[in-house]
């Protein structure tokens, strides 16, 4: 049993936060800033030696005996929920089940009852004096006995004599239906001289209902604090069961019950099995278990929103008007099916089971085991076998606020009043909320922001501050459809924790199961999924994100309004699927094989954002591991249309190992997800795709995306390394406006009111640039809303300046190893801390390719060698403000490329340093000189490696003061070398048509290269009118101009000194710095 989550505001020194109390527990610990823990028996930890357990965020910590558990950090908040640990079922043999029957025998012998008197039929008693027989043993029913003392359950159904004939032994269903027959029989011998008339029988193979004896024998085992036993048959069950003691089947699966249901009175659907007890269910782990066949003839399942499923098996309810009761101990063992509810004579089904959940757990359900199976052929579709939801407590009078009507503006507002409601009657859990809007000093308009929880009574409403007064309104009850009733009457919510699912037989849609997916974990852990085995389990439909065969993790889209959460620290913590594989799979457009969807939470009418009728979002923290997911495609299937793995607006931690997608194009998508995200392995023919997200690491990313040209392929996504459309891994991010700020925030602020926001939301976790400051979203900010949750501002923020939600994909490792693909990795204003190509080998066109001010770093590792022939190949392609890094990489030389690094464009980048070079003149072109930073590389025998060796053309051009106004050319060209020692031959050859207007020195521009030291360089000149001298360019290192060599010197020459058209010819050999 759960105790209340207490919330704890820490200071400097140790605090007490939880203690053990003799028990066995474990502390759930939730916090929202850097704490220290420590445990320690009685007295608190000594400062000097225990500087504690740092964390910040949620863990889970076990406690035992004397041990407390304390906790330190000035201002910091904690939440604690303290769980006691249950032990599990130990399994349950028949042996067990015999031991019963033997305790009762040996209860019966201590009070002096005779021994058992057999009776092959019924019909025998008759025959028996039954005066001084108190124990009778009736052949294919069971063993009873007269009922010795106080005892619990005593129905109607007694002999006219005060005898009670009770069970002897196990407690079975047929004890009672043959029981009514035994007591009927028994007044019918006595009234009528032992003439044995019409028994009334309960218990049948099929055929009449066996509720009412199922229903007695439940109580009566409940009250012994027994089992109640199902030899093997089949039973019939109209109408819903709530058990209140756990049902074994003798014969594991050999009991097989037929659950009909339907509405109960209230018209709300039922299930067939309706759990409300601890330490019931059926079977015990391993043994025991059951067949269920359900079924259910609702068409409208989700009828008003009530959350009443038509589920075969449901253990607690997803709404309720009382305090829901924590579940303990509950285990469910069972293959189920859904069957159709009517044939006609010639075996045509006329009416269908209506398409539902089979089995479902809702609100607080703690240490509880589910093994699920299937069995049975059928055409009646069914969502999933098993859902685990939240559930909700509500007050059923509680009346939404629809609106507030302004009878008096009043005068002399200068500022907006604050609206305040009082009353409404003695249940209002959260007051209204609502903002006034006043123009000219008048209120015109109140609209109400949340319309609160509780109220049965008409509050009344006033106007506090603002400078004026006499304004006045009156509020507005009333059953407007866009309010949601439901969550103007929640007061708190409940979640699952601790539970095991494993399924047991393969979910396999080729014997008409119709599956849409095994699963959907809409609540929180510590909790594992084992034996996920889909076989063509279908997909979601068009369009709508939704799990397929390998399962949901999923709030919903409405758990925002409702998840109010009794255990907070444990939501989405420590959730485990194991394995999970698909094969066969054929799903709609717009759907996914698994799906994790993160939402948010609300509490309260504070986390309700103004100017909107949302709640205001504060997303799970999540702790999500899946291992060795594995899904195959049906050959049929359009690869375009399906997507194996995605994981939607998440933030905290889900790490995925292991992922194996064949026959999708995209392998795995996440979306809005800011945390710490790893992928530790993705093999297959599937994309890797980041979209709007932070804080990854893509590890072993070793797809092959089908080694052929494929160029036809138009599709996003395709495959192959023909298409322009192809990548393995996609790093996808925007920069969006939210709003600007509407008052100026100062240091420390922790919330920005927002001014015409626009329609954009933030995500918990994403960076934001407001005005010149950088901050981080700490909650879900809706589209509209007029106010920003943010971390502390470490810098002030002025009215006015811009909010942008800054998304740029972020990757903090990224280990390819993939190949045929257009792109291996493409980055679209996207940053990868650290990129590893080491074990690519790559046949496409650019293993990297950055735009979009994209950023890439690779630290150490080696560059892959890129294997098709042909094409225009690069290891990197750099674009526009987009740069990359290397830093200690090993770059080999590599005949098939050109050169390692592309850069396009004149703001792009490239930084090669301490790296290990083949061929140093094979990394970048020399024409991108000014955009590369060059230093300490060497060569793998451990010389210099001088970015050099390489032979390019160049424009030469003439400058007369510096300028080359109205000069004009006829032949211009020039080449250059360069060798790896620096040292530069430039050539050059142009002639003039005409010199221009312009007067001064002469220079030559364009010369690709400075030289080391000052030199001079005899060179050609036609035509020019020099009347004395040698024609020479001298040179101060990077201004080279134009002079001559007379007997008294050099000098400058001007524009006098040419024609409009003379010819310069020269080359020049030289040392520079590489």
């Amino acid at each position: 049993m759960a105790s209340a989550t207490k919330r704890i505001t820490l200071s400097s020194g140790w605090q007490k936060i939880a203690e053990a109390k003799g028990r066995e527990a474990m502390a759930m610990i939730d916090s929202y800033g850097a704490v220290q823990l420590a445990v320690a028996d009685g007295e608190p930890p000594r400062g000097d030696v225990a500087n504690g357990h740092a964390m910040n965020g949620s863990m889970m910590w076990p406690v035992k005996g004397a041990e407390i558990i304390w906790a330190r950090g000035e201002g910091v908040s904690v939440y604690v929920t303290l769980l006691k640990v249950v032990p599990e079922f130990a399994t349950l043999d028949s042996a067990a089940v015999k031991a019963v029957a033997q305790d009762a025998d040996r209860k019966a012998t201590a009070a002096q009852l005779p021994p058992f008197v057999p009776f092959a039929t019924r019909a025998d008693i008759a025959l028996t004096n039954l005066g001084d027989v108190r124990r009778i043993s009736v052949a294919g029913v069971g063993d009873y006995r007269q009922a010795v003392g106080p005892i619990a359950y005593t129905p109607a159904a007694i002999s006219a004599d005060g005898i009670m004939l009770v069970p002897d032994g196990p407690i079975t269903p047929q004890h009672f239906g043959a029981r009514a027959d035994l007591e009927y029989e028994l007044q019918q011998i006595r009234g009528s001289g032992g003439v044995l008339t019409d028994a009334y029988g309960f218990v049948r193979t099929g055929g009449t209902n066996d509720r009412a004896a199922i229903v007695a024998a439940d109580a009566y085992a409940a009250a012994m604090g027994q089992p109640l036993v199902f030899p093997a048959g089949a039973y019939y069950i109209e109408g819903a069961v709530r058990p209140t003691a756990l049902w074994l089947s003798e014969d594991d699966f050999g009991a097989v019950l037929w659950l009909n249901y339907n509405r109960d009175t209230n018209g709300r659907s039922t299930s067939g099995l309706e759990f409300f007890h601890g330490r019931t269910g059926l079977g015990v782990p391993g043994n025991h278990g059951f067949r269920l066949i359900g079924q259910y003839s609702i068409t409208t399942p989700k009828e008003s929103g009530n959350g009443q499923l038509g589920t075969v098996w449901r253990i607690g309810d997803y709404y309720l008007p009382t305090e829901q009761p924590v579940l303990e101990g509950m285990h469910i063992r069972v293959k189920v099916v859904r069957a159709a509810v009517q044939r006609n004579e010639i075996g045509t089904i006329t009416q269908r089971s209506a398409g539902s959940i089979l089995g479902a757990g809702f609100a607080g359900i703690e240490h509880s085991n589910y093994e699920i199976g299937v069995w049975g052929r059928t055409n009646v579709s069914s969502a999933m076998p098993i859902l685990l939801h939240w559930g909700a407590k509500y007050d059923p009078d509680s009346i939404a606020i629809a609106g507030v009507t302004v009878t008096n503006g009043g005068s002399g507002y200068s500022s907006t009043p604050t609206v305040v409601f009082t009353g409404g009657g003695p249940g209002v859990t959260y007051p209204a909320e609502a903002t006034a809007t006043v123009e000219g000093g008048v209120v015109t308009a109140v609209t109400v922001t949340d319309w609160g929880t509780g109220y049965t009574e008409r509050p009344t409403v006033s106007f506090v501050g603002g400078g004026g007064s006499g304004a006045a309104a009156t509020v507005v009850f009333g059953d407007d459809e866009t309010l949601d009733k439901r969550t103007c009457q929640i007061i708190e919510t409940y979640h699952s924790c601790w539970w095991t699912i494993r399924f047991i037989t393969p979910l396999d849609n080729n014997m008409g199961y119709n599956f849409l997916q095994p699963y959907d974990l809409a609540g929180t852990g510590p909790g594992e999924v084992f034996g996920v085995d889909g076989i063509k389990v279908a997909g979601g439909a068009t369009g709508v994100n939704y799990g397929g065969s390998l399962g949901s993790i999923s709030c919903g889209d409405n758990c925002d309004a409702y998840a109010i959460p009794r255990h907070k620290p444990l939501l989405w913590q420590g959730i485990t699927i194991h394995s999970p594989k698909a094969s066969e799979v054929n799903s709609a457009l717009g759907s996914e094989q698994l799906y994790i969807k993160g939402m948010g939470t609300a509490k309260g009418s504070q986390d309700f954002e103004p100017g909107t009728r949302q709640p205001r979002q504060r997303q799970l923290r999540a702790n999500i591991t899946v291992n060795y997911p594995q899904c195959i495609y049906a050959d049929e299937a359009n690869p375009a249309d399906q997507r194996t793995v995605f994981v939607d607006c998440v933030y905290g931690s889900v790490k995925i190992k292991g992922l194996s997608s064949l026959g999708s194009h995209r392998g795995i998508e996440y979306e809005y997800c800011w945390g710490a995200f790893e992928l530790d392995g993705h093999s297959g023919d599937g994309v890797t795709i980041i979209n709007f997200s932070g804080g990854l690491s893509l590890l072993d990313q070793r797809q092959d995306r089908r080694n052929q040209s494929n160029s036809g392929d138009t599709s996003n996504y395709a495959f192959g390394w023909g298409s322009p459309n192809s990548r393995a891994i996609e790093l996808l991010g925007n920069s969006q406006t939210i709003g600007t700020v509407a008052a100026d925030a100062e240091v420390g602020d922790t919330v920005i009111y927002l001014a015409a926001p626009s329609l954009v939301r933030a995500e918990t976790g994403c960076p934001l640039q407001i005005g010149a400051v950088r901050a981080t979203s700490t909650r879900m900010h809706c589209v509209g809303a007029v106010q920003l949750s943010v971390a502390p501002l470490t810098a002030p923020v002025s009215s006015g300046a811009l909010v942008v939600a800054d998304r740029q994909a972020h990757a903090a490792r990224v280990e390819s190893a993939t190949r045929s693909s257009f792109h291996g990795v493409d980055l679209n204003y996207g940053r990868v801390d650290d990129l590893d190509l080491t074990r690519m080998m790559y046949a496409g066109r650019n293993a990297v390719r950055l735009r979009n001010n994209s950023v890439a770093k690779s630290r150490g590792g080696r560059l892959p060698l890129m294997g098709r022939a042909g094409g225009d190949m690069r290891t990197f392609r750099v674009e526009d403000t987009s740069s990359i890094v290397l830093d200690g990489v090993y770059i080999p030389d590599n005949p098939q490329v050109a050169n390692h690094i592309a850069l396009i464009g004149d703001a792009s980048s490239a930084t090669i340093r301490d790296c290990v070079i083949e061929n140093p003149a094979s990394v970048v072109a020399y024409g991108s000189r000014g955009q590369v930073t060059w230093s300490g590389n060497r060569k793998p025998d451990g010389s210099k490696a001088v970015w050099g060796g390489y032979e390019n053309t160049w424009t030469p051009s003439l400058l007369i003061g510096g300028v080359d106004t109205g000069i004009t050319y006829g032949t211009r060209q020039g080449s250059f070398v360069v060798q790896e020692d620096g040292m530069v031959t430039v050539r050059f050859d142009f002639t003039l048509t005409s010199k221009g207007t312009e007067t001064g020195i002469l220079t030559l521009g364009g010369i690709p290269f400075d030289c080391n030291t000052p030199n001079a360089f005899p060179i050609f000149m036609h035509f020019a009118t020099l009347t004395d001298g040698t024609p020479l360019i001298s040179t101060n290192g990077s201004v080279w101009t134009l002079s001559r060599q007379t007997t008294t010197g050099v000098a400058s020459l001007t524009e006098t000194q040419i024609g409009d058209t003379t010819r310069f010819r020269g080359s020049l050999t030289y040392r520079t710095t590489l």
